[in-house]
């Protein structure tokens, strides 16, 4: 039996998938998702990183897949921002004109 190389963290599967950290940690302790705690770090074995993702490893398009995976989770993130910044313009144009 071979051992499982546990290289993933938490925050990384998090900006990867979208799902929040503290629901990854809480998936981590109740066994719906397989890793190992290392001190205050849970450790996230490679192919329960892909399972959760989504992504087979044996495909050739594996790279393809883990470059969409980081733009799409990018994207989320400038929409975000783009949210933000257009909220705070309304707010501005709205102090400006009273």
């Amino acid at each position: 039996m071979s051992e499982r190389k546990y290289t993933r963290t938490v925050e990384e599967l998090s900006s990867l998938s979208g799902i929040s950290q503290n629901l990854i940690r809480s998936r981590l302790r109740d066994g719906v998702y397989k890793g190992q705690r290392l001190g205050k770090t849970w450790m996230i074995p490679e192919n329960e990183f892909n399972n959760i993702l989504g992504i087979d490893k044996q495909s050739n398009d594996f790279t393809k897949e883990m470059r969409m995976r980081e733009l799409e989770s990018r994207n989320k993130e400038l929409e975000m921002k783009l949210n933000t910044l257009n909220t705070l313009l309304t707010s501005s144009m709205s102090i400006l004109q009273t």
